[in-house]
């Protein structure tokens, strides 16, 4: 099976990157609004991504690294990616957020990253075909389903918002962490809590 997890408000509970960035950069307020606007349909992915990349610019990496240290995610993330690849499976998170901070998760020992493309330097550009969308989630989903040698309906899907939904609604499993109506209605199970292992659990009794 191809377990994928979202990063914002599921593997990160109660925040996101652009947030925990904010804080750190003294942008909480805009970046703020544009999460706003953005829930309101009134941008697209594409502008929210604009938005913070001209409030930020270029983040130095070290404090990429310091803001993902400080912030809070799930208990036991290692343990639940080690119990998949133990049973068989891969698992790999796809986010609409920045790649500078969510490759991070690498760390914890997901097989794959898939995140916004944002420049590394002043010399790139921010380009619109880098910057993923929800609808891009399913389609990333079956490439990797390919790349690892499994079918395309083996998809176990974790994540909270609507962002998440066009991934929930082609999964075979899908666990609703902490999650809205968008896709708490459609989801195969849900948790509520901070543990990922037991989200895992709850989708494998």
């Amino acid at each position: 099976m191809l377990h994928v997890f979202d990063m914002d408000g599921t593997l990160l509970p109660k925040t996101s990157a652009n947030i925990e960035i904010a804080r750190h950069t003294g942008t909480l307020e805009a970046v703020l609004s544009l999460e706003n606007a953005f829930a309101l349909g009134q941008i697209d992915t594409w502008d929210f991504a604009r938005g913070v990349f001209d409030l930020w610019g270029i983040v130095h990496p070290e404090t990429v690294r310091n803001v993902y240290r400080m912030a809070p995610k799930l208990r036991h993330v290692r343990k639940t990616v080690d119990k998949i690849h133990e049973n068989g499976g891969r698992a790999i998170v796809i986010t609409m957020s920045p790649d500078f901070f969510a490759d991070h998760f690498l760390e914890l020992g997901f097989d794959a990253v898939v995140a916004s493309k944002f420049p590394r330097d002043h010399a790139e550009p921010l380009l619109l075909e880098q910057i993923l969308t929800p609808r891009d989630k399913p389609a990333l989903a079956w490439h990797y389903c390919d790349y690892f040698g499994f079918a395309q309906n083996s998809i176990v899907a974790y994540g909270d918002s609507r962002s998440d939904r066009p991934l929930f609604e082609v999964a075979q499993q899908s666990i609703a962490i902490n999650a809205d109506h968008h896709v708490r209605s459609i989801a195969t199970h849900i948790y509520d809590g901070d543990s990922l292992w037991d989200a895992y659990e709850l989708a494998n009794e």
